[in-house]
């Protein structure tokens, strides 16, 4: 009950995200039918399905079992729905993923401008909170967050970030001039999980500190 009023605000927040996520979809340029796939229409959509309550379980089990194939928002939203179920340590777990492999998109975008933050701000305002009132969780967490993350590897369309953050901006001649040369992933990726777990060591022995 401590965290109702929060998840109630991430809720309504993301379920406007989503509805932008249903409308981009249901576009009609090339990028944004290259770009997103059915699978993530379907799970985000569903996600927020209320006649659906009954096979959410369902769906989150499909959701992790396939979870690389699947855009960062999916997962952040689904992040949301186990928070809601009070399923604490798994809505912690796949918000972190989702915002490391956020953060990684975002680093081998040509178009450093491109952002996360409509998802990872509203949906993480919840989670932060729990997550630094309980330390020990955190502390077990981001650690198989990074094992996780690093041992799989992304099989989604990392230039959803491009086309929800500048939808206005993407050309349909430009859609394959969004990423940074692919050679170049594999040092992005170590460099980004690597500068994420060290930032995460010093803000949790910061708030360490401060109990």
């Amino acid at each position: 009950m401590k965290y109702l009023f929060l998840f109630i605000f991430i809720t309504i927040t993301s379920i406007v995200k989503a509805q932008d996520f249903a409308a981009l979809k249901a576009g009609q340029s090339k990028a944004e039918r290259i770009i997103f796939n059915d699978e993530d229409a379907k799970a985000m959509m569903a996600f927020y399905d209320r006649s659906a309550n009954k096979t959410q379980n369902k769906l989150i089990a499909s959701v992790q079992a396939s979870a690389n194939k699947h855009i960062p928002p999916v997962l952040f939203t689904m992040a949301m729905v186990l928070f809601g179920q009070e399923k604490y340590s798994d809505a912690c777990f796949w918000f972190y993923v989702a915002q490391l492999r956020s953060r990684y998109d975002v680093n081998r975008s040509v178009d450093k401008t491109v952002s996360a933050a409509n998802w990872n701000g509203p949906i993480g305002m919840s989670i932060n909170q729990y997550a630094f009132e309980h330390l020990d969780t955190l502390e077990k967490v981001v650690p198989q967050v990074v094992a996780y993350v690093t041992a799989n590897d992304e099989l989604y369309d990392q230039r959803w970030i491009n086309v929800l953050t500048a939808r206005d901006k993407v050309k349909d001649e430009d859609i394959d001039k969004l990423s940074v040369d692919k050679s170049l992933w594999p040092v992005i990726k170590k460099e980004t999980i690597d500068s994420y777990y060290a930032d995460f060591k010093e803000v949790v022995n910061k708030a360490r500190q401060k109990q």
